[in-house]
């Protein structure tokens, strides 16, 4: 560490053009099958720190990619925020309960259910060769914003906007939460951090674009954080580049 794909990242390294996928572990991989078969899920995948790391070497020892991309998912950061999270065969996430039908208020916060997933980055960061880079993630606060209101995902989101639009001051305090939890999470990261904006088609440009904007302006403020280049991938917000270069 840093290696390559970090030094590339911070304009320092023209040796090669370093090679990674954003999701490079996973499914497609037998190895990754038989382990979750063993594990009997995703959730218990991610939170089971040893398994959740050899997910994340696993495509590095089978192509050699540069970069080692935390194996973990962005509703961590709502888990951690008080709401229950599982993940339901053929269907995807649920988390109850839904914000539409309960206030952000009601919900307690369990930090504790984000310390699997830094014990992930250690041992990851361990195993890594001082040619390779850790890159972790964290979702959009629209995006997570989506799942905590309507409680699952949706091609339009119009649960998650009709909210935001009949009630603004509610739907502010949650993506407020929702940075705080993410800046925090990010912090025990310590490491590249792709920034994953999606589900874009949310109220209005101006409210998708504050809330990242917001977010990406508090991001480097952490001490840890100003030495690391954020990454942004922003499906779906091409109009707002300015705003966030």
């Amino acid at each position: 560490m840093p290696g390559l794909l970090f030094d590339t990242l911070r304009g320092t390294n023209g040796s090669r053009r370093p090679v990674w996928l954003m999701r490079q572990a996973g499914r497609y991989l037998p190895e990754y099958r038989e382990l979750r078969a063993r594990k009997g899920g995703f959730l218990p995948l991610v939170y089971d720190s040893e398994a959740a790391a050899e997910i994340t070497l696993q495509p590095l020892r089978r192509f050699g990619f540069d970069g080692a991309i935390l194996f973990s998912d962005i509703l961590i950061v709502p888990y951690a925020m008080g709401q229950d999270l599982e993940f339901l065969a053929g269907e995807g996430p649920r988390m109850s309960p839904r914000l539409v039908d309960h206030a952000l208020s009601a919900l307690e916060s369990v930090p504790e259910r984000l310390s699997p997933i830094y014990e992930t980055v250690r041992l990851v960061r361990a195993a890594l060769t001082p040619e390779q880079t850790m890159l972790g993630f964290a979702g959009s606060p629209w995006t997570i914003a989506t799942y905590m209101v309507a409680g699952e995902g949706s091609r339009d989101q119009h649960e998650t906007r009709a909210y935001a639009y009949r009630d603004r001051g509610a739907f502010q305090a949650i993506i407020d939460a929702v940075v705080a939890t993410t800046v925090d999470y990010l912090e025990g990261q310590v490491i590249v951090i792709p920034a994953h904006f999606t589900r874009c088609h949310g109220p209005s440009p101006c409210t998708r674009i504050h809330s990242l904007s917001d977010f990406l302006s508090r991001t480097p403020q952490k001490p840890c954080h100003a030495a690391c280049p954020l990454r942004l991938y922003r499906a779906g917000s091409s109009r707002a580049a300015d705003r966030h270069a």
